[in-house]
């Protein structure tokens, strides 16, 4: 399977994100074809609307449709998600979530775990396990891994760094790979910006690549989110055949986010993925449409 295209699917099964909490998110592709995220839930938080009550669960569910181009309808996936994160925890957010992808040629389940920690003041971490079911066609990692941190600079207000490590286990006729991100994020009024750069290690053979992305993010807590980046680089890996060879090329991707509060304590969120091998006519787009509800 292509991995270049596992990113845009895998955004918005892994790793969810709790809107409730304001953060900063920051995804890129690399070479094994896994996202990397690195959230900010506390940094130079805005405050709610004093008419907001406090919630602590957060549940979204969603749907999502990625054809290709050129392809035909084996290639284009589709699928749901729903995604749960509690909050009512001191210094803990933990969440889960659950997936199912389709294609004309199988479906596969995926499921994640996880939980936002609070240390200090200056110091703030998520982390993630995730797992997709045995199948005759694979979506998803078999095994996912990821931890971050992220680091607030002392003095410079709304300004802090994150280093993050993302582990994917050989599996089947995958050799898995490693990702180490490092990155920043700056909160200036209402805009957040964040940037990374992440160095790729695809096995075996410890192919190399780099990869990074920017994004922004404009919106208030309770009222609406726009958000939008792009993302590219390299990507490499070994593919196992007869007489094993290095695949190699450049990648190119966009997105853009709304989130709507329609209600007090609901709403709706629309993203759209682009993304593409770099001097190929080889392209993909993802869609996902989704309802959150805070109670």
């Amino acid at each position: 399977m292509n991995r270049l295209w596992l990113g845009p699917v895998l955004l918005v099964l892994m790793l969810p994100v709790p809107l409730c909490a304001q953060t900063a998110t920051k995804t890129s592709q690399s070479g094994t074809g896994a996202i990397t995220t690195t959230p900010d839930p506390t940094v130079e938080k805005e405050k709610p609307p004093k008419s907001r009550e406090k919630t602590d669960f957060h549940l979204e569910m969603g749907g999502f449709y990625s054809p290709f181009v050129p392809g035909h309808g084996s290639l284009n996936w589709r699928g749901w998600d729903v995604r749960l994160t509690y909050t009512g925890i001191k210094r803990i957010a933990p969440f889960g979530g659950v997936a199912r992808i389709s294609n004309g040629n199988g479906s596969q389940s995926a499921y994640s775990i996880g939980s936002y920690l609070t240390f200090t003041k200056w110091f703030y971490a998520i982390w993630g396990i995730s797992a997709a079911q045995q199948a005759k066609i694979q979506f998803s990692p078999h095994r996912r891994y990821d931890v971050a941190g992220i680091f607030s600079v002392p003095k410079v207000k709304g300004m802090a760094f994150s280093a993050g490590l993302t582990e994917l286990p050989a599996y089947g006729n995958s050799g898995g790979g490693r990702i180490i991100a490092l990155g920043d994020i700056y909160y200036w009024r209402k805009f957040i910006f964040s940037g990374s750069v992440n160095l790729n290690f695809a096995r075996p053979g410890n192919q190399r690549s780099v990869s990074g992305q920017f994004s922004a993010t404009y919106g208030l807590l309770g009222k609406y989110y726009l958000a939008g980046g792009m993302s590219g680089g390299g990507a490499a890996y070994m593919l196992i055949a007869d007489k094993p060879f290095e695949v190699r090329y450049q990648t190119f991707g966009a997105f853009a986010i709304l989130t709507k509060w329609l209600a007090k304590h609901a709403g709706i969120t629309c993203r759209y993925d682009y993304s593409r091998i770099v001097d190929s006519h080889s392209e993909r787009h993802a869609i996902r449409t989704g309802l959150f509800y805070e109670f």
